[in-house]
């Protein structure tokens, strides 16, 4: 199994020999860490390595860091990142939760249980937090006005041509289409045959 590359953004107090010694406690899983000083080293890092995951040391209650933190999120909004904050303010990590952090942990009080469990949930929710993009991303794109004949009910494409609706919503999405007479059709094409 590939072990699960953690960059450690380490900007004050955190304690990096601490921190592995309590992922080697988990026999379950093998982790990697990569240690950045600053934000610039740590953004360095996440294009030229693949990161699971960040484990990010912040004094929460400063609003300078949230604005690190940003930062950090918006080089690369895939990977999820875990605070580490010795401060506890609950209106900031609130903050720091609605604008993309997974979770926010005081570094006094951690344990190689918690730890890794928290690596793991953060990972989940970040796949889901991924899909949820995902799906939003397909539900704009079948958002909006659909030029559509009248007569032959081909649509007016993005490319600026007409084509059948089904190859339109193909293209589109993950539907796929098959075949047949709705009851009225049939009725129809029965007494055409008659």
């Amino acid at each position: 199994m590939k072990p699960l590359n953690i960059l450690v953004l380490k900007d004050n107090a955190i304690d990096v020999e601490k921190l592995r010694q309590m992922l080697s406690e988990d026999d379950s899983e093998a982790f990697c860490l990569e240690i950045a000083d600053n934000i610039d080293d740590g953004i360095r890092l996440i294009s030229q390595v693949e990161i699971d995951i960040i484990l990010m040391d912040l004094t929460i209650s400063k609003k300078l860091e949230l604005e690190k933190f940003t930062k950090v999120y918006n080089s690369n909004q895939n990977i999820p990142i875990v605070i580490l904050t010795g401060l506890y303010d609950r209106d900031t990590a609130i903050k720091a939760l609605s604008i993309g952090a997974q979770d926010y942990l005081p570094p006094q009080n951690l344990s190689s249980e918690i730890l890794t469990r928290t690596i793991r949930y953060a990972l989940e929710r970040n796949k889901i937090r991924i899909q949820l993009r995902e799906a939003m991303d397909n539900i704009q794109i079948l958002k909006g006005l659909l030029p559509i004949c009248i007569k032959c009910k081909k649509v007016h494409n993005d490319e600026g041509s007409w084509q059948r609706i089904e190859a339109y919503l193909e293209q589109r999405s993950d539907l796929e289409f098959s075949q047949c007479l709705c009851s009225d059709c049939l009725r129809e094409a029965q007494k055409k045959m008659i």
